[in-house]
């Protein structure tokens, strides 16, 4: 894939983007999932999250995170803030989770909102992936 930059001061440039497109590696979409699937499978990376093998619900998925949310909160602080980052949580979302939600929804309010980002995520990935 090649795009030609119309200014030439970006001459020098081209060949990076050039460089960065050949040898970047895109997320392939499996089509056959649906959008909470793959949002789960997607937010399992940064969690190592068990698989859910009855009938998968968003529900489900929410608690098995809250539940991984929850451990982190307790023994690894620094890790949950990483994935945090990692994921592109809001710093203002995660600050008002930390300060103002009650101490025992901190763990199930954290969840929705990187399972909203993840989810986020997913539907902009298929969104261009389809033109």
């Amino acid at each position: 894939m090649v795009f030609v930059l119309p200014n030439s001061r970006w001459s020098g440039a081209q060949a990076d983007i050039e460089m960065q497109f050949e040898t970047a590696s895109f997320h392939s979409i499996p089509m056959n999932q649906t959008l909470p699937e793959e949002t789960f499978s997607l937010i399992t990376k940064d969690f190592q999250l068990p698989e859910i093998r009855e009938a998968f619900s968003e529900e489900k998925a929410l608690t098995v995170l809250t539940k991984a949310i929850s451990q982190l909160m307790d023994r690894n602080l620094e890790r949950l803030l990483q994935v945090c980052y990692r994921i592109d949580l809001a710093e203002n979302k995660l600050k008002q989770i930390l300060h103002e939600s009650e101490p025992d929804c901190v763990a199930a309010d954290l969840a929705k909102a990187l399972w909203e980002r993840q989810k986020q995520k997913v539907e902009i990935r298929r969104r261009y992936s389809e033109k």
